[in-house]
C-alpha cells in the first residue's frame, strides 16, 4: 500500500477515514487528494503542538535530552 505523499498514512488510511466520518465512496474518490491535504494539515498542527508542550515543560534548550524529541517530530513533518 504505497504512503500519501502528504501523509504518513496510506491512500486507504485517508478513505477509511473519510468512510468513518460520513463521506460516500464517490465523494472520496473526487476529493481524494484534498483529504490528504487536510489530514497533512491536521498532523502538522498536531506536531507543532506537541513541540509547544515539550517547550513550554521544559524551557527548550538544545542541550536537553528532550531536542532530541523536538527534532523526532519535526523530522515527522519531513517524511
Amino acid at each position: 500500500m504505497p504512503k500519501s505523499w502528504l501523509t504518513n498514512m496510506t491512500r486507504e488510511d485517508v478513505i477509511r477515514i473519510a468512510l468513518e466520518v460520513g463521506f460516500y465512496d464517490g465523494e472520496v474518490d473526487k476529493c481524494q487528494l484534498m483529504l490528504e491535504r487536510f489530514a497533512y494539515l491536521v498532523a502538522q498542527q498536531e506536531r507543532e503542538a506537541c513541540i509547544k508542550a515539550i517547550e513550554d515543560q521544559i524551557g527548550w534548550d538544545m542541550d536537553d535530552p528532550e531536542s532530541t524529541a523536538i527534532k523526532a517530530i519535526r523530522a515527522k513533518g519531513q517524511a
